[in-house]
Parts: C-alpha cells; sequence; structure tokens
C-alpha cells in the first residue's frame, strides 16, 4: 500500500500512526511465537488448540428430537444421527417401554434395492415411522411418496403403497396457513398467496416498495389467524430513516449501496399493521394512530384471538418506558387497550426471546410475563384485560413459558429458581389456581423441555459448561423415567479434556456477587504463571453466563496455546432481575469495566498463577466496544486489546439503555468511547468489515479520528466488502486475533510463565 508525501506529512502533522493491516499483509502479522516453548509443545499446542475448535465435531450424542407417532406419548428418535452407526429407537412412556428397533445404514442397504436406489443420499431417509397394530415387529415407513414395511426381526423390507396425499408441514420461505389451504410469502417487497389445491396464485399487494415495503426485516412478517381465512401483515414506510453509505471496495468500479442507519436521537420508520382477508381480499388497517409516541417497528404482534375475531399486539413507546397490550378488530380495525406498563427505566425484551402471550382456548384468559416488580413473573388475565391473579413470585426470573394445560390446569415454564446458582435454568410449573413453584428438573445448567401432544411427559434436556448436554424422559411431575442419550466426545488420542472452572466474585461496590468462567490450558500448572485472555461481552441484553453453558465463544480452544481465558457478566446485564440491570440505566460504560477489573483483582489474589502483568481482552460487536472501553479506562489492568465490529451506542435508536439523546446528552457523551481517546494505552487492534450494517463503519472511522487529534497510536484490520460476523474471512479475522494477543502478550510486564 502506497501513500502520498502529502498523505503522509498529514499523518504525522496529526500525530497519527496507524498500522493498517490489510488482507494482503496477514502474513507479516502471523510471525511465530512461542513464549519460548520448544518446536515439539509448541506443536502439541497447536493441535489442541485446533481439537478444541472442533470439539462440536467430536461430541456424540446429548440431542433427542421426538417425532410423536400419535399414539399417546409415544414417540421415535434416531441416536447419532446423521452419524455413521445411527439407530433408530421406539419410546412409550406410559409403558415404561424403550426397544431399540434398527440400525440405519443396513436398512438403507435394503432400502436401495427394494426401490431401486430411490433414497435420500444422506440422513434418516424415512419422515413416519408407525408401529404396526397387530404385530409389533412390523413397521411402516414412509419414504418420499412410497410407503414400506419393515420386519424388524428378520430385516426383510416391501414396498406395500403409496403414501397417502398429506399437505405439508412447512415450505421453506412460505408460511402454510392452518388448515393446508394456502401460504403466504414475501417476494419483491409484496405480499403473495399460493393455493396448496390447485398451486394458483396470485398477489395480495402490488404497491410494494423499496421505501415502503411490506413484511418486516428479521421477523416472519406473516401471521395467519386460527381459522386460515385472515393474515396480518405489517407495512414498513422507511421514507424518513437516514441511510449510510455500503461501499462495495471489490468491483472493478466501486459501488455504493444505502443501508438502513437507525441512530439514537434520529427519526424512526412508520410500520403499520394490516389484516387480510385471504376470501375476499378485503385490507383493514389496524387503528392504532391514538397512541403517540410508538416505537414503530415494535408493534409486537402477540397472536390471535382464538375465534380468529382479534389480532392481540403491544405497542412500546420510544422512549422504551411504556407498553400497551391491545387487540385490534379483525373486520374494522379498531382497537382496544387491555391494560398499559410503565416503567421508570426501560422495557427489556429479553434477546431471542419475544413477547409471549399464553392463550387458552376454553377459558377466555391468558398467561403474560412481566417483570413490573423487578423479576419476570407470570400473570393470569382475562381477554378484558383484568389481571385475574398473579401465578409466581419472588427473587427469581421466569425465563420462558413453554405451554399451558388447560385440562390439568398448570402453566410450565423455565426458571432461575436456583439462587446459588443464577443462571441455571430448571423446568417448573404452577397451578393456574396459584400456589408454589414446583421445580420439574435437577442437575446444573441450563435446561430446555419438549413436552409429548398431551403433555403427560416432557424430554429434559441439559448441559452447563462443564457437563455434555444429557437427555432426560420425565413425567410432568417431574420423576425421572430414564436417561435417553448422553453427550460422549469422540476425538482422537492426544485430545485431552478440560474442564472449564465456574467462579464467584464481588462487584466494585463490593456487594454484588459476579458470576465467571475460567479456561485452562490441557496442561495446566498452577506453579506456573500464565497470560489472562479476558473474553469481553458485556452486551446489555444478553448475559455471557447463559451463552457459555449451551456455547462456545473459543474461551476454551483460546486456553490450549498457554493462556488462562476468563469470561463474566458485570452489572448492567441480564438474567438477574432489574435492579442488577437497570445499573447502567443512562450511565452505559460507568460500571461495567470497574466490575471487571474488581473481578480480575479478586482472581489475582486468589490464583497466583494468573500473571497481572499480561492481560489481554477481546470482544466483538457490544463486546468490542467494551474491549475498547476496558483498555481506555483501565490501561493499568489491561495491556493487549482486540476488538472486532466494535459497536457505538449512538448508533442505536432502538437501545433502551441511555434513554433518548435529548433526555440525556451527558450519559452519550459519556459512553462515546472516542471521547476517551487520549487514554489509550498498551496495543489496540480493531478489526472491522466495510459492508457492516449491525455495528456501523462509520462510528470506527470516527474513534480513529478521535485517536489522530490525540496522537494515539491503533492497528487496524479492514475487511473490504465483509459484513459484521465477517463471512468468508471469519477464520482470517481468528488467525489474526489470536496471533495479536500472543504476540503482545509476551512483551508486556514482567511475569514470567508459559
Amino acid at each position: 500500500m502506497e501513500c502520498s508525501p502529502q498523505l503522509i506529512n498529514e499523518m504525522r502533522r496529526r500525530g497519527l500512526w496507524l498500522m493498517m493491516v490489510i488482507l494482503w499483509s496477514l502474513p507479516l502479522l502471523l510471525v511465530p511465537t512461542e513464549f519460548a516453548l520448544g518446536q515439539s509443545e509448541a506443536g502439541q499446542r497447536q493441535r489442541m488448540y485446533e481439537h478444541y475448535q472442533q470439539l462440536r465435531q467430536y461430541i456424540r450424542g446429548g440431542s433427542v428430537e421426538p417425532h410423536w407417532t400419535g399414539v399417546g406419548a409415544q414417540f421415535w428418535f434416531s441416536e447419532n444421527k446423521n452419524a455413521v452407526g445411527a439407530t433408530i429407537h421406539l419410546v412409550d412412556p406410559a409403558r415404561r417401554s424403550h426397544r431399540e428397533l434398527f440400525e440405519v445404514e443396513p436398512f438403507r442397504e435394503e432400502l436401495q434395492r427394494v426401490l431401486d436406489g430411490d433414497v435420500p443420499e444422506s440422513g434418516i431417509p424415512f419422515t413416519d415411522l408407525v408401529l404396526n397394530d397387530d404385530d409389533e415387529n412390523l413397521v411402516e415407513l414412509s419414504v418420499g411418496d412410497r410407503l414400506v414395511e419393515l420386519d424388524i426381526e428378520s430385516g426383510a423390507l416391501r414396498e406395500i403403497g403409496a403414501v397417502p396425499e398429506q399437505l405439508p408441514q412447512t415450505i421453506r420461505g412460505e408460511v402454510i396457513s392452518p388448515g393446508g389451504n394456502w401460504t403466504a410469502r414475501i417476494e419483491g417487497n409484496n405480499v403473495w398467496l399460493k393455493s396448496l389445491r390447485d398451486s394458483s396464485e396470485k398477489a395480495l399487494t402490488t404497491d410494494g416498495t423499496e421505501d415502503q415495503p411490506w413484511g418486516v426485516p428479521f421477523e416472519p412478517g406473516l401471521l395467519w389467524s386460527p381459522d386460515g381465512t385472515k393474515l396480518s401483515v405489517v407495512r414498513m414506510d422507511l421514507s424518513s430513516v437516514p441511510r449510510t453509505p455500503i461501499v462495495s471496495y471489490l468491483t472493478d468500479n466501486p459501488e455504493v449501496e444505502w443501508a438502513i442507519s437507525w441512530e439514537a436521537g434520529g427519526p424512526f420508520e412508520k410500520a403499520d399493521i394490516f389484516i387480510f382477508d385471504v376470501i375476499t381480499e378485503k385490507q383493514v388497517r389496524v387503528l392504532d394512530d391514538s397512541i403517540p409516541d410508538l416505537l414503530s417497528r415494535h408493534k409486537y404482534r402477540l397472536g390471535w384471538s382464538l375465534d380468529s375475531s382479534e389480532l392481540f399486539f403491544a405497542p412500546i413507546a420510544s422512549n422504551r418506558r411504556s407498553l400497551n397490550v391491545m387487540a385490534a378488530n379483525a373486520e374494522t380495525g379498531e382497537v382496544r387497550t387491555l391494560f398499559q406498563e410503565t416503567r421508570e427505566t426501560f422495557f427489556h425484551i429479553p434477546a431471542f426471546r419475544p413477547l409471549a402471550m399464553e392463550l387458552m382456548s376454553e377459558a377466555k384468559q391468558f398467561v403474560w410475563k412481566s417483570d413490573r416488580d423487578g423479576w419476570h413473573h407470570l400473570y393470569l388475565y382475562d381477554l378484558e384485560g383484568n389481571m385475574i391473579r398473579r401465578l409466581t413470585g419472588g427473587e427469581f426470573e421466569v425465563v420462558e413459558v413453554i405451554g399451558v394445560d388447560e385440562v390439568q390446569g398448570w402453566v410450565y415454564f423455565t426458571a432461575h429458581l436456583d439462587t446459588a446458582r443464577p443462571y441455571d435454568s430448571h423446568v417448573a410449573r404452577v397451578s393456574l389456581l396459584g400456589g408454589e413453584v414446583e421445580q420439574l428438573t435437577e442437575g446444573r445448567g441450563i435446561h430446555s423441555a419438549v413436552f409429548s401432544p398431551g403433555m403427560e411427559f416432557f424430554l429434559d434436556t441439559y448441559a452447563n459448561v462443564n457437563l455434555l448436554p444429557t437427555v432426560e424422559l420425565r413425567t410432568v411431575e417431574g420423576e425421572f423415567v430414564e436417561t435417553l442419550s448422553v453427550a460422549e466426545i469422540e476425538a482422537p488420542a492426544d485430545f485431552i479434556w478440560v474442564e472449564p472452572e465456574e467462579f464467584v466474585v464481588k462487584a466494585a461496590d463490593g456487594e454484588t456477587n459476579l458470576y465467571g468462567i475460567l479456561y485452562k490450558p490441557y496442561d495446566f500448572d498452577p506453579s506456573l504463571r500464565y497470560p489472562v485472555i479476558e473474553i469481553m461481552t458485556g452486551r446489555p441484553n444478553v448475559a455471557i453466563n447463559e451463552i457459555l453453558r449451551t456455547h462456545s465463544l473459543g474461551g476454551e480452544a483460546l486456553a490450549q496455546l498457554g493462556f488462562v481465558v476468563l469470561a463474566l457478566d458485570a452489572r448492567g446485564t441480564p438474567e438477574r432481575g432489574h435492579d442488577f440491570h437497570a445499573t447502567i440505566y443512562r450511565e452505559v460504560g460507568r460500571y461495567e469495566i470497574p466490575d471487571h477489573v474488581a473481578a480480575l483483582n479478586q482472581l489475582f489474589n486468589s490464583r497466583p498463577y494468573l500473571d497481572r502483568s499480561r492481560v489481554g481482552v477481546f470482544g466483538h460487536s457490544w463486546g468490542g466496544y467494551y474491549t475498547i472501553r476496558a483498555i481506555l479506562q483501565a490501561p493499568e489492568v489491561y495491556h493487549v486489546a482486540v476488538a472486532s465490529a466494535p459497536y457505538d451506542p449512538r448508533g442505536d435508536a432502538l437501545i433502551p439503555f441511555l434513554g433518548l439523546p435529548h433526555e440525556n446528552p451527558e450519559g452519550y457523551e459519556y459512553a462515546s468511547n472516542s471521547g476517551m481517546a487520549d487514554q489509550l494505552q498498551g496495543h489496540l487492534l480493531i478489526q472491522h468489515g466495510t459492508a457492516d450494517t449491525n455495528s456501523y463503519f462509520k462510528w470506527t472511522m470516527d474513534f480513529v479520528a478521535a485517536l489522530a487529534q490525540v496522537g494515539k497510536p491503533v492497528d487496524l484490520m479492514i475487511l473490504p466488502d465483509q459484513a459484521h460476523n465477517f463471512g468468508s474471512s471469519a477464520s482470517y479475522v481468528e488467525k489474526a486475533r489470536v496471533e495479536y494477543l500472543r504476540s503482545h502478550l509476551q512483551n508486556v510486564g514482567t511475569g514470567q510463565g508459559r
């Protein structure tokens, strides 16, 4: 890369010393650094690192997908699905019966012969399994449109006819109506309807444009009524929303696209909810104009009344401090308010768990989840908006409603019931008449449940950061029936599993417990001292403790290179009650890093093997924001940092944590990392894609400009045409991050160790 003399002089004049790490210069960055290790030990570390990166591929079992046969709670499942040696199991919980029916590979070979090779190339080759009523050794299996019969004892297989015509359950990109008469889809910014009876199609709308599309980005957008005659669709008006340029640098002539840019304090898009009668093609707009200052995209549609006469939805105010639960008449569009909720701080809508209204068919009632008293709990309402009773209470969080058993009168849900392990979630239930909450599962970690159609039994899948997934079968009372599957690691012989360590420390206030996880290398020796790397998330709407109990952020792999890696949730994150979460309200960036520093100091004091003179940190998106924040606010603690696709609180009109800019200008100014650019010490690498529409590239440029003004050096890796998660460049980005941390952490401080 060449720079003109004028540009070089200008950079010098402004004190800007940037090392631009571009795609073609990666080999210069990837200089081997082995922390003074011998070649054989370095090679072993690299192999172990690669093993841990592939850990998911080594895990067998620990997952059961039940296929209900329609006979009571009976179901079949495949063990080691899509792997060699898969076996089909049949379970009848009511009879406490569990049979291994047959192995898939021999069945597939026989199926190839019987059907003349007309067999799917991979996976389980059938979709339905039905046990013969007269002979339990005979099963009927649907293979495409052909029906075959298998004799389990002999392995004999014969074709017995065609599969009875059935309506499809799912069609990619389309939403099937109840009853299976229609599918709906968004195409070309318009709504299309297709008949599943004769395959005829018609456009329900023809006026959709890029600025005024039908359908909502990032959600299905099409919601059928229970009777399959009405369809709810949202129409957007994006014409007043600012755009940000996305430049494609890798074409012969760079091209520019203009992406939506929601910025704090900027204009929102407008959104209208419509209801279509698919028989008459009548359009009805939901008339919610009387509610001022709505956050338009967040008119959460909660579902239909069971008689299809009303659509329930919940608009949220633009300041995120009030929410209305409303119902729209499907014929006229007129609305009525069931009730309103208000907050002094903000409404928190958990990531990946939207608002839910659990409607009941017999009683005209619904279950509603609310954190109105500071903890998410369940409440029972009638359809007029009157609260009948509170169902749960106490200092714990209800996570998600699983279902309602109206016949027996129970609500089933998951909740953080163990106060000593506040991020664990258990399956529980409570009576619709009120009373004590009953915990139905044991075992540390995150539990999830799949119930049988009649809600007599459920499959409990649970895992923890140091416990591989396990699947158990239980009755609805929580009685253990059997273990269906326990995950095992089938790895190469030189793989060594190291259990992560959970820890508890105090926040910077000296009172609040914080919870975290430590990852250690395969040859950990407590008599040595190890450089430390913190995985920073700090995302205000997701708890890292929940993520790491079911997913990996790479910490266990990174540790194998000779680090101790840690992650924790500071104050300002969810799942611990509203007071814990709202610590950051109007003050994002003030308390989070002090909490992380307090945690590190306690770990240094209690674990002499942690080298406080060599501490690195990395994070992505919100984690990238807090990574930069850490090296700015605590340079005496954090020496090396890698921030990928760093977020900026000024770049999102939808976040509730700072309030609106005109209400809290001081909070926005303090939250900006650019305002602290003069505090940068140590080594900082920023990785960002130019096509990022989640964390806008412009804010990285804003931060770099601020560094230039105060003469602070920074390393940049710019990924042309790459989006938020870097796409095809993700592996490249990871390698650069790892080598940056390795190369710089061996040179800082005075500690001795690996």
